[in-house]
């Protein structure tokens, strides 16, 4: 930019935030509000016996909860770090090993069992990094041409060996912070057309912008919304926003996340947290400030999912932003906070002893279930089903049952109790 021009302006705000302090308590409403749904069990038969008991036990989460995963711990022996992935994870993300750069150093191509190692559903990231230091190297000195058509030999060929195994790509990363094949193609709409051939060669797959300084610091919320609302009008087929999420603890203030989060939706897509760390030394601090951004996030409706860049310190950018620790994977604080809110505050599982043939009506966290009956113990029957936003009935045919005066007993934890007056 010109040092020398003067620049004019023509309109300008500033909004004072007042503090929300029942910031928490509003943000659970919102939880409650748009993460749950009603679903209603009617009960029929005949009533000549007891003990027969229900119990809904929530499988899968509509809402996604992932990490980015480091391959050789996902190809190799690392039983610990693979079971804290499958426990606590249904989405993962390879933090490196589908990288352009990475992939294709010296311009000849290695693959690794990327999608076939994970048993979770994946994102792919990334097929473009729009920053000089991220593209390889031999594409400097190329002509225009030679540029483009490298591009579109890279987009053939990764597809050719990840569809149908990709949920989502995240197609010209961080290019808010960089213009690499806008120069060396010559074509200012060049991210665009990235969009538009990923989309041919395989519709089915969610397409995202994804960009850092979004809601930690105010540089590029607005940025990110204009350039989504530029794609949309363009007819880009962009399905969502990704946002990069990389706090210290000392200097988060949750009605700014909470603005700029809303300003990023005025864009009207999903938002996808794509890349979350607190990094923070002291364990207290960091399992405080996950807690409270975890909290906030989960409540922002716009929010689909949320992905920690990493969950172990060895293997992790800084091992002071990891919720897990040494050989055993062990957790630290704020892995616990992370397991209480996803396993078990977040996560429906209600057991319930059938007392009446009034319908049971309750809210649960949506997502997929399995509902098993029980008599004297026995299962007897098992169905699985889907809940959405709509919510879900169903109706539970069961034989023999004398009602008794009994309440709902609702937990997440492997013992159940039911209560009795």
């Amino acid at each position: 930019m010109d040092h020398t021009l003067n620049f004019l302006l023509d309109d300008c705000s500033i909004t004072e935030l007042m503090p929300d302090n029942a910031w928490k308590a509003n943000a659970q409403n919102r939880i409650n509000n748009t993460r749950k749904a009603p679903i209603t069990l009617n009960l029929s038969g005949p009533a000549d016996s007891d003990g027969y008991y229900l119990e809904l036990i929530q499988e899968k989460r509509s809402f996604a909860w992932g990490t980015a995963v480091r391959m050789s711990h996902i190809t190799d022996n690392f039983t610990a770090y693979q079971n804290f992935l499958y426990k606590n994870f249904e989405w993962a993300v390879p933090s490196n090993a589908m990288k352009w750069r990475l992939m294709e150093r010296a311009k000849v191509r290695t693959y690794t069992k990327v999608i076939t190692s994970i048993l979770l559903k994946v994102r792919g990231h990334n097929m473009f990094w729009a920053t000089d230091q991220h593209c390889p190297a031999w594409l400097f000195g190329m002509s225009h041409d030679q540029v483009l058509a490298e591009m579109k030999r890279h987009v053939n060929s990764m597809i050719s060996h990840t569809k149908g195994k990709l949920q989502h790509w995240d197609v010209n990363n961080e290019n808010l912070h960089g213009d690499f094949y806008e120069r060396h193609t010559g074509n200012p709409d060049i991210t665009n057309d990235m969009f538009s051939w990923i989309h041919t060669l395989e519709p089915g797959v969610k397409l995202f912008l994804n960009d850092f300084n979004v809601v930690t610091s105010p540089d590029d919320t607005t940025a990110i919304k204009n350039e989504a609302l530029r794609m949309k009008s363009a007819g880009v087929p962009l399905y969502g926003i990704g946002v990069q999420a990389h706090f210290k603890s000392g200097i988060i203030n949750i009605d700014s996340v909470k603005y700029r989060l809303d300003k990023v939706a005025e864009a009207g897509l999903p938002i996808w947290i794509t890349e979350f760390t607190v990094t923070e030394a002291d364990d207290t601090k960091q399992a405080s400030a996950l807690e409270d951004l975890l909290t906030l996030f989960y409540s922002h409706p716009a929010v689909e999912g949320i992905l920690i860049w990493g969950f172990w310190d060895g293997a992790i950018f800084d091992p002071k932003a990891a919720i897990t620790t040494g050989p055993q994977v062990t957790l630290r604080a704020a892995g616990h906070s992370y397991e209480k809110l996803v396993n078990n505050d977040w996560k429906t599982h209600l057991r319930r002893q059938i007392t009446s043939k009034q319908p049971i009506h309750t809210k649960v966290f949506t997502g997929d279930y399995l509902l098993v009956t029980r008599h004297q113990g026995k299962v007897i029957h098992q169905q699985r089903f889907s809940v959405g936003k709509g919510g879900k009935t169903l109706t539970v045919h069961l034989q023999g049952m004398l009602f008794k005066e009994r309440y709902i007993v609702q937990s997440l934890f492997p013992d159940f109790y039911d209560l009795q007056l």
